[in-house]
Order: C-alpha cells, then structure tokens, then sequence
C-alpha cells in the first residue's frame, strides 16, 4: 500500500494531457483536473490488489485529486478562472459567466476569460458574444481557436465568406482543427449552391447580352449574392459592355446595398452622362440625396435636373415628382412658404395625392407659424375635395397674416355657400369677423353652426365672449354653458373652463386651474402649449420643465416642445438628457440648422465626438458653422482619420476663411486619402505647393488626371511643376496626352508646351506651337515678340515681319525687338522703315554694336557715302580693329572720290590682311 501511495502522490502534481483542440485552455497552461469518475476508473485495477482499507484509503485520495477545494476569500486571477471552469464542468454555465464577468472587471486582458465568455454567449446571444470574441482576438491574433469561433459568429449571422476566412485563418494557424474544416467545407458547399443560380445566369447573359438579359441577370445577383460581389460582376460588365450604360443602374442598386450613397450617386451620374433623357433616374438619384440629408448635392443636382426638364420637356407625372422633391427641399433650407407653393403644384401636376397630403402635415407641424404654407395646405385641401379641412388651414392662414385676408375671404366665402364645407367655413368667417370687430357679421355666422356638430365648442366659446361684450349677459351665459358642457369627460370640462378663462384675459387662473391635474389635460394638449408657453413668459421654468414633460407624453410629435425641453434640461445640467430630446426632434425637422447645432455642441460637451460630428455635419449641409467650432470639429476628425467629415468641413472653411492656417497642412493629406471633387483636388495641390512640396502637389495633379481628364488646369500646372522638377519630358507627355483627350488645345496649354519645347530645344516646334497661340489670340503681343524672335534667330525673316510689328505696339522700347524687326525690314527692302527702327534703338542703346553694324550695311546699299563715313569714324576710333568697318570706310572715300583720306586706311588693311584689299589696289597705285 505504501509503494502504491506514493506513487499516487508522485503523479499528482502532473497535468493530464489536454486535446490541442481546447478552444478554453491554452496549449501551455495546467490542464483541468479529471473528473472523479475518470480517475477512479483508471485506478480500478490497482484497488483490486490492495487490502480492503488500504482500497478506501486509496479512492478517498483519489476523489482529493479531482474535487474542488474551498477557495479563500481573495482569490488570485487564474483562481477566479478555475472557478469558472469548475462551474462549467457542473453544468452551471451562469455562475460560470458570473466567475469570468468579475475576473474581466479586474483584468480585461485575460485572454482565456474573454473567450470562454465569448464561447458561452455564443449560442443564446450572439451578439453580447461579439465584444468578446473582439478583445479576444485582439490580445491573441494568432488564437486558432479565437478565429473558429469567430467565424461560428459570422456564420450565424449570414456572413459567410467573412466566416469562411475566419475558419481558414484558424486552419492556417492549426491545421489539425477537424472543426474549423468541418465548418468551413459546410460554408464552401452553402456558397456554391447560393452561387450556382448565379453563374447560370451568368453563362446565360453572356452567351447573347442584352438589355432584357441584364434585367434578368441583375435581379438574380442582386437576390442571391453578397453586395460586394454583386458590385464585381456588374463592374465586369460595365468593362467588357460600355455600350449597355444601364448596368450603371445595377451598379447604383449594388452600391445602395453595401451603404454607399457616394458609389450610388456616382453610378447614376455616370448613367445619366449618356442618357440625358432620364428623368426618372434623375429624380431617384434626388431623392436619394435628400432620404440621406445631403442637402448641398441636392441643390446641385436639383439645378441639373431643372435644365434637363427644361430642355428636353417632361410628362406630367415626372414633373410632378419633381415639384414634390424640390418642395422638400426647400424645406430643409428654411424656405417653408416656398415649399407649400411647390408642394401644391406637385399635387396639381400630378403626383401621388397620398403623398402629398402627408407632407403637408408635416411641413404644417415643422412650421405652424407660416402663413404661406397654411394657405397653400387650404388650397390643396379644397384641389383634394377636403373643403371642411380646406376652411381650417385658410382660417390658420388669416390669423397668421392679416395680409392674406383679402385672398382668404372670397374662397371662405365660396365654401360657406357650397354644400360641404360650409360649417368650417361660417365658423372660421365668423372668427375672421371677430378680429375685425365686425361682431354683426360673427353672430350670424356663429350661429349658423349647428349644435353638436365638432365645431360646435368653438362657436360657442366665441359667441359667448361676443355677447359678454356687448352686455348681453343671459345669451353670454347660455353660450359659456353650452361651451362648457360640450365636453363629457371631467378632463373636458376642466380643458373648457381653463380655456374660457384664457380667452377672457385671465391667464394666471388658467393655468392655475390646469396645473391642479396635468395628466388629465394630456388629451388636450392644446391646453399645455398654452400653459407653457405662459410659464415661460413668467420665467418660471421648473414649471415649465414639469409641463413640456407632460405635453412630449401628451404630443411626441410637438418638435418645437421638444427643443424647447432640451433647452430647459441643458439649464437644469442634463445634458444627456438635452441631447436625446433634440437628436428626437431632428428625425421629425431634419432642415433646422439650430437644432443641429444644440444637438452637435450638447454630444460634444459629454466627449462624445462621433455623434457631435455626425450633427454637426448636417448642419453643415444646411448652413455655416461659426468658424472656431467647425476648425476644431475639423480638427478631432483629421486626428480620428475620418477624412471624408474632415474634407467636408475643412472645404467650408476653405470657403469661408481661403487663409486659415489650419488649410495648408490638413488640405492635401485629406484629398490625398479621401475620393474628393476636382476644384478640392486643385485646392489642395496649391496648399501643397505653397508648404514647398512639389513632389505632393504632382501627385495630387496626376491622381486628378487620372480620374478627370479633361480638367485642363490641372494638366497645365502639372506640367509646370514637371519642368521645376527638371523632367521636361514628363511635361511634355502631359501636355500632348491633354491635346489628345480634349481635342482641341486651348491657350494655357499651348502655351506651357511652348515652354516645355523651349526647355527641350525644340525650335521648329516650338515656332508651329507659338503659331497656334497667335491663331487664337492674334493681338497678343508677348507671344508675338517670342515668335518673331524665334523665326528672326531662325533667318526666316520674311514669316517673322508680321510678329515683330504686332509685337511692337506693346513693346516699343525693346532693344532686341527693334533690331529684329530693322533686320527685316531691311532683308525685306523696306529700307525706310528699317532706318526709323535703328534710329529708335539708338535712342535707346547708342552703343548697340549690332545695330551700327546693320545701318552701315543700310548706308551702303543706299549709296549714302557721306552717312557713312559719319557714321564709321567715330567708330574706328572705338574699334580700330574692325577690318570690315574699316573697308566700307575705304570704300565709301573712293565713292566720294576721296582717295587721299581713303589711302591711310588702305595702308593698314593692306599691313593687316593684304588678301582683302587685293581688289582695291588699281585705285592706289
């Protein structure tokens, strides 16, 4: 037994070999202890051979190895960890969670506890699973068990390529984890099946592609394929078919499923390039602009869209939807009476009435104070055959703007005379009265509205008060009662009498009445408005907090009473509070840049940048943000690499302050990361290059170029910087590509491969190119000087004549021009106009040594001797060496028959060079 004994207790402190497929416990650590069962039926053979307490002894040891022992009060992390395991293997998986939960808040990094919180989650919420499955992932990239079980995840949720590479990086990491194979052939084989339908369709399509094939094709991707995929096979098509445009539409339809709405907006602009005829697509594209809050891009493509209508006209229905698109607008921009006119000739042009009549009661109860709207709400109204409703909105209409009573009365008047709508109609011609004093005219309309009808209390209410004015008590009374009792319910009645004694100037008993019980009044919540709007007056604003409670109960939709509630919590220091009532009252009024604001500035106050941004940007969509807030919003985005925000904002600055220091870092870093416009890009090349990099500044440019050809700035400045960077090469390249895609060159090109050409020295190039420019501004005189330059140093004078007398008129104290053009003139026999320029050119330069020489030359071949000797004299004595002055000189004395001053300077042309004056030696012998 002793022998037996100690060899139980040698293997004690030994760990039971664990299965490398354990997803709980790693490869290195101690493994758990086996259960009882196990170890005591491995122990069953040695109990047979040992006496019968020696047995006892020996399987009470053994159960010591595998029960848990009594842990002490604190307990150390891998303690905290066995306990959850010991919990697991009971059955207990809660108090399991529970063991790693508390190990978690002490240590977030235990790898172990995340994925066994993770493994446990996984099948009864997948989701609280995911945080786990994250961290785990993040404290051990190389965890094959981590990735298997976060593809188990991705499969649950139907991401299954996601899932399947999740499985191939756990085989990667382990290539004996039967599991992950097991999972990921079952993926594999899904996927093929999902896909088969697919390629089908595709072999199908591309055996006789068509348009009626590409419905097809495009349904059954769309159905059956992940979006990405789907945005790959119509890209494919789009390459191989860029004579079938409308699988942009299908890209479009694609991109909406990844949430692209940039990809979208591209793919229908692409579509509509060569379609301009499209209105349907125009008006989607709109409208997709305006369901994401895109404001700006949807002026623009609201302005496009206006042109095409214009140009190519449109049915009545598309016309309609478009009146609808821009009404909503013009509504997010704050333009509300605008937008009730637009609305109403939408629904006149024919568009959905459903549609029509639910935006306008929601643009009635964004913006009740607009008279204009209410007027145009009566009269779509009365278009729908809703006179009693019709009368109501011109009566709001009226009493917001006294201005439109004149148009408001006949149409009142003309629905009180027809069959329906007449009620409404006395009823609100009666008020209409009233506020005019004409108490006459509000009697009898009043009482034209029968009893119990709707209308009734109203009527009532004001016929009292009618009559209480004019002192006839009795009828004041019977009309105050009838009022009153018109409601049944207590709340009613309390509603009635607290209103009686609004309307009677006597607003603090008002609302003392309907303060008593606030929950009977959520009914009428009319009363409430009132009674806060009162309270606010007064300043008194805990009360007015305690009824805007009450009244966002009563009217959830009140956006105004919303706002106004945020305000009150910011004051009372909730801030969080604050920002959840206007983030709710900017779903129902998405074009109110104020709230935006609030709302940005009040999740910033609580650090929370991401929804602080997301507001604010909207808000930027709508309006201007104060220059400091949108430099430091720009600035946390730039810091959180969320570029397209930043670029958003960074270019309102840009627009705003063109000089804001904070442009010239943040400009090219973000459109160098970021699918930005053509003007941005420019932007940002310019900042590039004024911070002294030119190598950023190319890049930005050819990127540019890449993506927009045909933007000739950027060609031009692209090739100018090539030429600072010593690559004329690559410069002319640019410029040539440029003539190529544009077709015909313009100046600013033509003119910078004049330069490059001169940097290569290309003369005759650069001559035809200098041509061109002329061709297309003939007055310009700078680059007739270079021309006429270019033609003169290239000896065709003739050609160069023209340019050098344009060039003149902008350039006439050049020396270089006026020795050029006397050249030609004189080359050309226009010896006068050739004296005049040398004259000239000596007022300006005496000592133009080319000059002298070219008049000497003129005085010869004018005969004009005496000149010339004037001329050559006091020019030998400056340059004694001049044999060829020297033997005009000579020449010109015998003309002038002068030979005894002639023969000095023969002797010391015949001592200097005797060969040249061999011709003149019979004149002095």
């Amino acid at each position: 037994m002793g022998q037996s004994l100690g060899r139980l207790m040698q293997r004690r402190p030994h760990a039971i070999p664990v299965h490398s497929a354990n997803p709980i416990m790693p490869p290195t650590g101690p493994a758990p202890n086996p259960t009882a069962r196990s170890v005591i039926c491995r122990r069953k053979a040695a109990w047979r051979g040992l006496p019968g307490a020696g047995a006892l002894l020996y399987l009470v040891l053994g159960a010591a190895l595998v029960l848990p022992l009594p842990l002490p009060a604190q307990q150390s992390l891998g303690g905290m960890y066995r306990e959850g395991l010991s919990y697991l293997r009971r059955e207990q998986p809660e108090l399991a969670a529970q063991s790693w939960e508390r190990l978690l808040k002490k240590s977030p990094y235990h790898f172990n506890a995340q994925l066994g919180l993770a493994k446990l989650y996984l099948d009864s919420d997948p989701e609280r699973a995911l945080p786990h499955l994250q961290s785990a992932l993040e404290l051990r990239p190389v965890s094959d068990s981590a990735h298997y079980h976060m593809g188990r995840y991705l499969e649950k949720r139907q991401r299954h390529e996601e899932a399947a590479q999740s499985y191939r990086q756990a085989i990667r990491l382990n290539a004996r984890h039967y599991a992950a194979n097991r999972r990921l052939r079952g993926v594999i084989r899904f996927l093929r099946k999902r896909q088969s339908l697919v390629e089908r369709a595709a072999e199908k399509f591309w055996v006789n592609p068509s348009l009626a094939a590409l419905t097809l094709f495009g349904r059954i991707v769309l159905r059956d394929s992940e979006p990405h995929q789907a945005l790959l096979e119509f890209e494919q098509v789009r390459e191989r078919l860029p004579e079938l445009p409308e699988v942009q539409l299908w890209i479009a339809r694609a991109h909406r499923g990844l949430g692209s709405l940039k990809g979208e907006i591209a793919a229908y602009e692409a579509y509509l390039d060569g379609n301009k005829e499209a209105h349907g697509v125009r008006l989607l594209m709109l409208e997709r602009l305006l369901g994401a809050g895109e404001f700006r891009k949807a002026g623009a493509a609201l302005e496009r869209l206006e042109r095409a209508l214009q140009a190519t006209g449109a049915g009545r229905r598309q016309a309609g939807r478009y009146q609808f698109l821009r009404s909503r607008f013009l509504l997010a921009k704050g333009d509300a009476g605008q937008a009730g006119e637009v609305l109403l000739a939408s629904g006149k042009s024919g568009h959905d009435p459903a549609q029509v009549e639910e935006q306008f009661s929601k643009n009635v109860a964004l913006y009740p104070a607009q008279a204009g709207l209410w007027r145009a709400y009566g009269d779509w109204l009365r278009h729908d055959r809703k006179p009693g409703r019709a009368a109501t909105a011109y009566l709001k209409a009226a009493t917001l703007d006294a201005a439109l009573q004149p148009q408001v009365l006949p149409l009142l008047h003309a629905l009180a005379a027809s069959g329906e709508g007449g009620i409404e109609a006395n009823l609100a011609l009666g008020e209409l009265a009233l506020a005019r004093g004409d108490e006459g005219e509000a009697i009898a309309r009043l009482n034209r509205v029968p009893p119990g009808h709707q209308a009734d209390a109203r009527a009532s209410l004001l016929l009292g008060l009618v009559y209480r004015n004019r002192g006839e008590l009795t009828k004041s009374l019977e009309a105050f009662t009838r009022y009153v009792f018109s409601f049944e319910q207590r709340a009613g009645m309390s509603y009635a009498r607290g209103n009686l004694f609004w309307v009677m100037g006597q607003k603090d008993v008002a609302a003392g009445m309907w303060g008593r019980n606030l929950k009977e009044l959520r009914d009428y919540p009319q009363a409430l408005v009132l009674m806060a709007g009162y309270l606010r007056e007064s300043g008194e604003a805990g009360r007015e907090l305690d009824v805007r409670q009450h009244l966002k109960a009563a009217a959830p939709e009140n956006v105004a009473n919303r706002i106004r509630l945020g305000d009150l919590l910011l004051e009372q220091g909730q801030a969080a509070a604050a920002a959840q009532e206007w983030e709710q009252a900017s779903r129902h009024q998405t074009g109110d840049f104020d709230l935006l604001v609030r709302l940005g500035r009040a999740y910033l106050a609580q650090s929370q940048f991401e929804q602080g941004a997301a507001a604010l940007r909207r808000a930027a969509q709508i309006g201007t943000l104060e220059p400091v807030m949108a430099v430091n919003l720009a600035r946390h985005l730039l810091a959180s690499r969320r570029y397209d925000d930043a670029l958003d904002f960074y270019w309102q600055i840009y627009r705003t302050n063109p000089k804001h220091p904070d442009l010239v870092e943040a400009m090219p870093r973000l459109v160098i990361n970021t699918p930005a416009l053509p003007e941005q890009r420019l932007v940002a090349a310019r900042f590039a290059e004024i911070s002294q990099r030119p190598e950023l500044a190319i890049e930005l440019l050819e990127e540019l170029l890449r993506l927009h050809p045909a933007t000739k700035q950027a060609r031009v400045w692209l090739a100018s910087l090539y030429l600072q960077e010593k690559a004329a090469e690559e410069a002319l390249l640019i410029i040539e590509g440029g003539a190529a895609v544009l077709g015909v060159a313009d100046v600013a090109s033509l003119k910078m491969l004049a330069a490059v050409q001169l940097k290569l020295e290309q003369t005759p190039q650069r001559a035809e190119t200098l041509r061109r420019i002329m061709q297309l501004e003939p007055d310009n005189s700078e680059v007739a000087r270079q021309l006429g330059f270019l033609l003169s140093e290239m000896h065709r004078l003739k050609e160069a004549r023209p340019y050098l007398r344009t060039a003149l008129t902008d350039n006439a104290r050049n020396p270089k021009l006026l020795f050029y053009l006397a050249r030609a003139e004189l080359a050309l026999s226009e010896a006068a106009f050739a004296e005049s320029h040398l004259k000239a050119l000596f007022a300006i330069e005496p000592e133009h040594w080319r000059g002298r020489q070219l008049l000497l030359r003129l005085l010869q071949r004018g005969q004009r001797w005496e000149e010339l000797e004037a001329q050559l004299l006091p020019y030998l004595a400056a340059h004694p060496e001049d044999a060829e002055a020297r033997y005009n000189l000579v020449v010109a004395y015998l003309n002038l028959f002068q030979y005894e001053q002639a023969r000095p300077h023969y002797e010391i042309l015949r001592a200097a060079q005797p060969r040249k004056v061999r011709t003149l030696q019979r004149y002095f012998k």
